[in-house]
């Protein structure tokens, strides 16, 4: 966007602009000069909770439509029931919170002067009618730009930013904008990194369009702009930060011009209606402006993420996001905040994901030494026989079928081929990864993989589960859970051709079966370290006595941890999230992950690939079975209930699209989709990408 400068004043003003730009490019000192084109002293930050007389005046047509009743009842402060998360409140109190955190731009240079709260003789200089939340002041042919963030944990339906702006001048302007799903790398005051596009700095992303803030993220995140300059019309933009969080102009996709396109524009101190709702169900954005003290004016846009690259899927439901509210000026225009919130359906502080989806198979999944590779897709997750330790010779079968009371298991194999110290592990996998299906099966919302383990919010693996094993087959009934540094795809994972952490729980072992870094000593695992885990057994919350064994193969990581006494049968739900955290410290002392740290990654920002759940077995001709009943993750709580221990408890009400609750039992611990019984890869090309814990083997 151009400078809007009259004809006649052309060369003086453009001397002056040059000038003022000059000034503020040989020193970094913007940040603490007043460079507003008003006149009046100015707070140096933010203020929250003034003590100034709450701001009640009409002036500027007042505010008769919007319903403030909330910020009455509510008018700051925690998130109260289910109303909005008020931020700022100008209008019917005199409230600013002081969690928000401000950033300022000019043409490219951090500042520190904007946002800011202006009282009083403050704001009456500049603004009419009261107290205002200044987002951009009015420069002297300046582009700027400020922005308000705020923390919110997003449910998996809706979110929803409502606010009120008002501009000084009215008219054709830059204009405001809402932010969504930000993770920010820091959230100091006015120290918030970013990337800016501006006119003045030659980078638009689109031709009408004025100084824009792109914080560095750690997610993607969109940006909905509305722009009263060029006939007013709405922008759209989705970030996708490089890995480090960093945003240049190649991460960038938008689409400009977008809503339906007005000329009746805003007066000045007219309060504008600027709200913004992301469906996160169709990745859909609704954004609308309304001017309700004037002109009357509206303007709607309803647009497609997806045709910008934007998917929901990447988000988590129960994670911390940033939202923000932003203004742009440009002279004479600036643009304030008089109220701001956030509506978001609640996160169900315990939301229950069952694997899997109602219907079974209608075959067994079948694996043999000639198809080691057999699996179904579950729908949530998948089942396969992973017989990843064996040769083609040998007799006998591994059979998955689903009985009317879950998932049932029978390893039934004769003279066979030991290739590796385990035969292999037939398990059911939620998560990237899955062995013997083609493609991964589709996840619940509420806990997507791969995903940062920093980002990850509670998580609670449960399980009941009995294993009948007469003949002592040397074995175990247990989770094994994989990080990496980067996030694998698809079912070839390349990503585990890098130092891995594995981590297994075990709740079952028999026949002198003893993990990775112990010493079996008359069937007796030693060498661990005691730990207590957090734990429920058949119902009864307990601290189980447990023991951890780890040793670091070619750099890599590997952590067990035995649980309880070996139990053949038994309900257990153990806080998963709290394991990894203390494997990942166990980690650090792997030449690899030395410091916590992998090359620039620190270990905390792995990715949680998969999580399986299944039976390692060894030996030329073992005879067991094993089943499971009931299996399913409880999201976002610390202390579970015990309904949601026994895979019952409740999910967030029908109005948010996600899958649950399922009783396994009742639901046969399966979900439609054709069986896909395929052998995959052969056990020679598996080893190409497997750690080396699969096939040095645990076995003494």
């Amino acid at each position: 966007m151009g400078h809007r400068i009259p004809i006649g004043g052309f060369v003086v003003l453009v001397a002056a602009a040059i000038a003022v730009v000059v000034a503020v490019s040989v020193s970094n000192t913007a940040a603490s000069a007043d460079i507003r084109s008003h006149v009046g002293g100015f707070p140096s930050g933010p203020s929250g909770n003034s003590g100034a007389t709450p701001n009640t005046s009409s002036s500027g047509g007042g505010h008769p439509n919007r319903d403030l009743a909330s910020s009455v009842v509510n008018p700051g402060g925690p998130h109260v029931g289910s109303g909005p998360l008020v931020e700022v409140n100008l209008i019917s109190a005199n409230y600013v919170s002081s969690d928000l955190v401000y950033q300022g731009d000019l043409n490219g240079e951090r500042n520190s002067t904007f946002p800011t709260l202006l009282e009083g003789s403050q704001s009456s200089s500049f603004w009419s009618g009261g107290n205002v939340l200044e987002l951009a002041p009015s420069l002297v042919w300046l582009h700027a730009s400020g922005i308000a963030l705020f923390s919110q944990t997003y449910s998996t339906s809706s979110v929803t930013i409502n606010s009120i702006v008002t501009s000084n001048t009215g008219g054709a302007s830059d204009g405001v904008l809402a932010y969504f799903f930000v993770r920010p790398l820091a959230t100091s005051q006015y120290s918030v990194p970013y990337f800016a596009s501006s006119p003045e700095l030659g980078n638009k992303i689109l031709g009408a369009q004025g100084d824009v803030i792109f914080p560095f993220s750690l997610s993607p995140y969109v940006v909905v702009n509305w722009e009263p300059w060029g006939g007013a019309h709405f922008n759209v933009f989705v970030v996708s930060p490089a890995a480090d969080g960093s945003v240049t102009a190649s991460d960038i996709q938008a689409q400009g011009g977008l809503g339906t396109v007005g000329s009746a524009l805003p007066s000045a101190d007219d309060h504008l209606d600027f709200d913004a709702t992301i469906n996160l169900a169709s990745a859909n954005v609704q954004a609308s402006v309304v001017d309700e003290t004037s002109s009357g004016a509206s303007f709607s846009l309803s647009y497609g993420l997806g045709a910008l690259g934007f998917s929901t899927t990447a988000l988590s439901a129960g994670t911390e996001y940033y939202s923000a509210l932003g203004g742009q000026s440009n002279h004479p225009t600036g643009w304030g905040l008089l109220y701001l919130s956030e509506v978001s359906p609640p996160v169900s502080a315990s939301t229950v994901v069952v694997l899997p989806t109602p219907s079974a198979p209608a075959k067994p999944v079948i694996g043999t030494p000639a198809d080691t590779q057999a699996g179904a897709d579950l729908g949530l997750g998948a089942v396969g026989t992973d017989l990843w330790g064996i040769g083609s010779t040998g007799i006998g079968t591994v059979e998955m079928s689903f009985p009317h009371d879950g998932l049932t298991t029978d390893v039934d194999l004769s003279d066979v081929d030991m290739t590796g110290g385990v035969d292999g592990y037939p398990n059911v996998n939620y998560g990237e990864c899955p062995q013997g299906v083609a493609v991964p099966p589709p996840m619940s919302p509420s806990l997507t993989l791969p995903q940062s383990f920093s980002s990850l919010s509670s998580l609670w693996g449960v399980s009941s589960y009995s294993v009948s094993n007469p003949d002592s087959v040397t074995s175990n009934f247990a989770y094994d859970i994989w990080l990496t540094p980067t996030a694998p795809s698809g079912t070839g994972c390349s990503a585990y051709s890098q130092p891995t952490v594995e981590i297994m729980v075990w709740f079952y072992w028999a026949g002198g079966d003893c993990p990775a870094g112990s010493t079996n000593v008359l069937g007796s695992c030693q060498g661990g370290t005691s730990y207590t885990i957090a734990a429920t057994v058949n119902g009864v919350s307990q601290a189980e006595p447990s023991y951890v064994f780890s040793d670091c193969p070619g750099g890599s990581a590997r952590i067990s941890y035995l649980v309880g006494s070996s139990a053949d049968s038994e309900t257990v739900g153990v806080d998963l999230s709290s394991l990894v955290q203390n494997a990942l410290g166990i980690a650090s002392s792997c030449s690899d992950f030395s410091g916590g740290v992998y090359g620039s990654t620190p270990l905390t920002d792995f990715y949680l690939d998969q999580i399986p759940l299944g039976s390692e077995f060894t030996g030329t001709s073992p005879a067991y079975s094993w089943s499971i009943n009931s299996y399913c993750f409880v999201i976002g709580s610390a202390s579970p209930t015990p309904a949601q221990l026994q895979c019952t408890g409740s999910s967030p009400s029908s109005s948010q699209p996600m899958l649950g609750p399922l009783t396994i039992p009742q639901a046969e611990l399966a979900a439609g989709g054709s069986v896909a019984a395929v052998a995959a890869l052969s056990v020679a090309s598996w080893k190409g990408w497997l750690p080396l814990s699969r096939w040095l083997g645990r076995k003494p």
